[in-house]
């Protein structure tokens, strides 16, 4: 499966000794929309399907492992997103 990349825009602008950045984009919009989610379900960190399809085999902590929450509706986006969370990964009680 081929992954397509959206652009962002850097814009920059000021003086040498004060430099202001812009990132503008898609991408950013998503970003900020999943941050702002955190409070309502009451998560630290939202990851959409799209950081999620780019993780690799050990790129979480161990102990670690991804809940999917639900495909939410976000701001900007003209279809639900699939969103997760990090969560401790359940120890198997052996009986």
């Amino acid at each position: 499966m081929v992954e397509k990349r959206k652009p962002v825009t850097l814009l920059l602008r000021g003086w040498i000794i004060t430099i202001v950045l812009t990132v503008i984009g898609e991408e950013v919009n998503l970003a900020s929309s999943l941050e702002a989610m955190n409070k309502a379900y009451q998560t630290q960190i939202i990851l959409s399907e799209r950081t999620v399809r780019l993780l690799k085999e050990g790129d979480l902590p161990a102990g670690w492992d991804l809940k999917f929450i639900e495909a939410a509706a976000v701001r900007g986006m003209a279809e639900p997103v699939n969103i997760y969370t990090l969560g401790r990964e359940e120890m198997s009680e052996s009986a």
